[in-house]
């Protein structure tokens, strides 16, 4: 009886990582205004003072890497993200200048050979106005234009045709 006892505590030991396993913690929720830059930090705990990381990442919610311990690695994502890396202890990405888009999950993800974790931090951002001249072609904001011109021709037709009948019937 005793020898089942240790060899399921061996096993069960086994599958979980014994006691070689390391955790990361991030904020759960984080807040913020239209276009403000936020950082969120993500930390590595464990009892070990000495461990090979093999991958250390936050992504997105299309599953994009945005940064990495070892840089950033998409080119068009690094104008918006940036990373921080403090060796065995802590990755941290900045977005500049949040948008509507910049709003939802992000995961940190530390793979090591100690084990591995995840946490998740959603990141809600105040509703941003729409920027229309980044959504209007150039043809478009002319024919704009040529819509407000029109209207104020329209007023001020109007106004003469109303001056003219009161001119015309006193």
């Amino acid at each position: 009886m005793r020898a089942s006892a240790v060899f399921l505590t061996v096993v069960f030991s086994a599958v979980r990582g014994g006691t070689d396993h390391v955790t990361v913690q991030t904020e759960k929720n984080v807040f913020l205004g239209c276009r403000q830059n936020v950082t969120l930090f993500c930390n590595i705990s464990t009892t070990h003072k000495h461990f090979n990381i093999l991958d250390f990442f936050w992504m997105n919610s299309s599953q994009e890497k945005l940064c990495t311990h070892s840089g950033t690695p998409k080119k068009e994502a690094s104008d918006h993200f940036h990373c921080q890396y403090t060796d065995l202890q802590q990755l941290a990405l900045t977005i500049q200048s949040a948008g509507n888009d910049e709003g939802g999950e992000y995961v940190c993800k530390l793979f090591s050979d100690h084990g591995h974790d995840g946490a998740k931090t959603t990141v809600v951002v105040s509703e941003c106005p729409e920027m229309i001249p980044d959504k209007i072609s150039p043809r478009g904001v002319s024919s704009q234009l040529g819509n407000q011109a029109s209207t104020l021709q329209r007023k001020r037709t109007l106004v003469l045709l109303l001056g003219a009948l009161l001119l015309a019937f006193p």
